[in-house]
């Protein structure tokens, strides 16, 4: 059995790295959905850091989720696609230490070579924490 001196290090140490990544970064997520509203399986998502041209892909799970995590602040661009759909192409997507950004997404029948481009931001929904509500205990 190991002394409890000998794993208090290690322990300090993983909660201050995950505080630290935790604290600095930040999280794109979403549902891929058809116009019917049916979930899109193994849609091929890439997120793309404007400032230094890092890419990362994903493919959405059996319920059509997406998901970037550990993502340095900055300004991002989404493109999404699957077969039998147009690719679908947001910009201006911007990503705040601790924020987590949902961005629902419906793609559209037609050509993987015709593509729709969102130009709009997207709504900042702070979902995964309250830190930024206020709970009011007056009736």
């Amino acid at each position: 059995m190991l002394p409890f001196k000998s794993l208090a290090f290690p322990i300090a140490l993983a909660l201050v790295v995950s505080t630290t990544f935790g604290q600095s970064t930040g999280t794109i997520r979403g549902v891929v959905r058809d116009p019917s509203g049916a979930l899109v399986p193994g849609a091929r998502a890439a997120l793309t850091n404007v400032s230094t041209q890092g890419r990362s892909e994903t493919q959405s799970s059996d319920t059509g989720v997406y998901s970037f995590t550990f993502l340095s602040p900055g300004e991002y661009v989404l493109g999404v696609e699957h077969s039998g759909f147009k690719r679908y192409e947001q910009q201006n997507i911007t990503v705040d230490v601790t924020a987590v950004r949902v961005i629902d997404i419906v793609l559209e029948v037609g050509s993987s070579t015709e593509s729709v481009d969102v130009t709009a931001e997207a709504e900042q929904l702070q979902t995964s924490t309250s830190d930024l509500g206020h709970v009011s205990t007056t009736r």
